[in-house]
């Protein structure tokens, strides 16, 4: 019996696409390449939004990666899951 080859292929392009964004994710927020204002500055200057690259990549995140939704639910389990 043979095995398709696409589950296993899909499977392997959904972990690439995981850790990119999750190392894109990463990258924006250590080394902050949009240089975004601190809330506190956002703040003073009153009528602040992102641009519009960093939101695309945003949501991105989360429309290529799914599972990445999963923290909601898992938010105060701390040890009980280990």
């Amino acid at each position: 019996m043979t095995l398709s080859k696409l589950p296993r292929r899909l499977a392997i392009v959904g972990i690439i696409l995981g850790f990119g964004g999750m190392a894109l994710w990463w990258y924006m927020i250590t080394f902050n390449p949009f240089h975004l204002p601190t809330w506190q500055q956002a703040q003073t200057m009153g009528n602040y939004s992102a641009p519009r690259l960093y939101w695309i990549t945003e949501d991105a995140v989360f429309v290529l990666c799914p599972a990445s939704l999963l923290f909601f639910a898992s938010i105060g389990v701390e040890g009980a899951a280990a």
